[in-house]
């Protein structure tokens, strides 16, 4: 519904499989990383610049629409600067 919403943006999505196997273990190191308290968690960039990063709880669409907002209005702050 957001990519429908946001059609200028490009939408990636990474699964946390926490299986006991390296792999696992690796993408699980790599949430902890970035900051991830909790799934899903969003990062929202532009080019290479971190916007937004937020957790969004099943509940929280409403949440991560205002995460969207707030990171388009940054790039256009960005955009005029």
């Amino acid at each position: 519904r957001q990519a429908n919403k946001h059609q200028e943006l490009r939408y990636f999505s990474l699964e946390c499989r926490r299986d006991g196997k390296a792999a696992g273990e690796r993408m699980h190191k790599f949430f902890v990383e970035r900051g991830a308290k909790g799934l899903p968690f969003v990062e929202v960039y532009r080019g290479d610049t971190l916007l937004e990063a937020t957790t969004v709880a099943p509940t929280g669409v409403e949440a991560f629409s205002h995460a969207i907002g707030r990171a388009i209005e940054a790039a256009q702050r960005a955009r005029a600067q």
